[in-house]
C-alpha cells in the first residue's frame, strides 16, 4: 500500500512540470567535426541557465578542442539572419 502511495505521488509530481521540446540543427565549427565514441567524444551540454552550449570538436590535425556557444542570438544589419557567436576556449578565437 505504501509503494502504491509512493508510485501515485511520483507520477502526480511529473503532470506539475512543464516540458517543452526544441529541435535544433547544430553543425560543426569549420574544418572540424564531432566524434561519436572515444577520446574528445562527448554530448552538447546546454547550461543551467540555458544560455550557453559547450562541446568538444575534432580539428583536422586530431586535435580536440572545446567549445563555447552562446546562444544569445544576433540579427544581421538586414535582419534576415540569425548569427550565434561560438568560441574556441583553447585560442580564444570566435567563430560567427
Amino acid at each position: 500500500m505504501v509503494l502504491a502511495a509512493l508510485v501515485l505521488f511520483f507520477l502526480s509530481q511529473r503532470g506539475n512540470s512543464l516540458t517543452i521540446a526544441v529541435r535544433a540543427y547544430l553543425p560543426p565549427p569549420p574544418q572540424t567535426a564531432f566524434r561519436a565514441w572515444g577520446f574528445g567524444a562527448g554530448p552538447i551540454v546546454v547550461s543551467r541557465d540555458g544560455k550557453t552550449l559547450s562541446f568538444s570538436a575534432v580539428d583536422e590535425k586530431e586535435n580536440t578542442n572545446l567549445w563555447i556557444c552562446s546562444l544569445d542570438p544576433r540579427f544581421s544589419p538586414d535582419g534576415k539572419s540569425i548569427a550565434v557567436t561560438v568560441k574556441d576556449a583553447r585560442s580564444g578565437n570566435d567563430d560567427i
